[in-house]
């Protein structure tokens, strides 16, 4: 029981931060003094998450799953951290 209330909790906080940082444009990050890291950490979360999926592809094929979605996602990430 202890688990899945920290379970949600970490569920909510991250849901809420990256939500934030969503539909806040990066000057309007900036301008808050908490979020000053934003002038020196490069644009990479879509590279990170590319990252992260391709671990994802490696492991259906590996145990013999259909990874097409894992594969759609890679494709799209990749996509987003080579245009943005």
């Amino acid at each position: 029981m202890i688990m899945w209330a920290i379970q949600m909790f970490l569920a909510l906080a991250f849901g809420a931060a990256g939500t934030m940082k969503l539909v806040r444009s990066k000057p309007q990050l900036a301008a808050n003094p908490q979020m000053g890291w934003v002038h020196s950490v490069p644009d990479a979360a879509a590279a990170c998450l590319a990252a992260l999926m391709g671990g994802a592809v490696a492991t259906h094929m590996i145990r013999g799953e259909p990874a097409a979605v894992a594969t759609a996602l890679v494709v799209l990430t990749i996509a987003v951290a080579t245009f943005r």
